[in-house]
This record gives structure tokens, sequence and C-alpha cells, in this order.
């Protein structure tokens, strides 16, 4: 569902996926990601919440965790042991995938001017 900060309230709801969503992200113009249990990732136009695109690439694991870098052309989802995956927006919605461990990946982040990646996993405990 959308919600408005401002009001309050409920302003949309984005349908389509086929099982639970477990991961949301948000580029700064409202373009919308969410990540489901059914192994995709949707794109949804912040402005009036047409699916604009489906994303597929984890094969046994679904993606709990989104992430955007700054700028919003690099667009990360990390689920399960499917390791991260990476989508280009401004190059068709390449991927490319890096292995992110032996277990499941629970978190992930950006920085350093999009450049690194972290992730969680269940790997080692901190």
């Amino acid at each position: 569902r959308v919600w408005s900060t401002s009001e309050h309230n409920h302003i949309r709801t984005l349908s389509g996926h086929t099982s639970w969503v477990d991961a949301l992200a948000v580029r700064p113009d409202g373009m919308v990601f969410s990540g489901s249990q059914d192994k995709t990732i949707r794109v949804w136009s912040g402005t009036d919440g047409a699916l604009l695109n489906t994303l597929h690439g984890h094969s046994t694991s679904y993606f709990t965790s989104l992430v955007i870098a700054p700028g919003g052309a690099l667009l990360s989802g990390g689920g399960g042991v499917d390791g991260m995956r990476v989508w280009h927006h401004l190059q068709g919605w390449k991927s490319q995938t890096i292995e992110c461990g032996r277990t499941n990946v629970r978190a992930l982040a950006v920085g350093i001017g999009g450049r690194v990646y972290s992730s969680a996993d269940e790997d080692v405990p901190f």
C-alpha cells in the first residue's frame, strides 16, 4: 500500500505479486520497488501506481532486502542463498549476481557514493 506522509491516509494499493511482499524500496522520484516471496521484484510508478517492470533473478530464494544506490540508477536485491543481485536501471535493467556467502542474506546497505555494498547474512554473527 502507498500512504501519504502529509495527510496520513491510504493513496493506493499496488497489486500483482502472487505471494507475500517482504522488501520495499522507494527512489527519490517516487518509483516503488517491491520484493516478494514469488521471487520477483516489481517496479511501480510513483505517480499513478502502474506496474512498469517485473525483475527476475533468484531461482531458489525470495527477496528479503532491497536497497537503492544514491542517484537511483542501481537497485540491489538480496535474500536466501542466491546472494545479491544488482540491476542497472539506465542499462535496460541488466543485472549481475554478487555472491554473498553460504547462508541466507538478511539485509543490504549501500554507501560511499554507491560503489560499496554491505550484506548481512547468517555466516558470521556480529
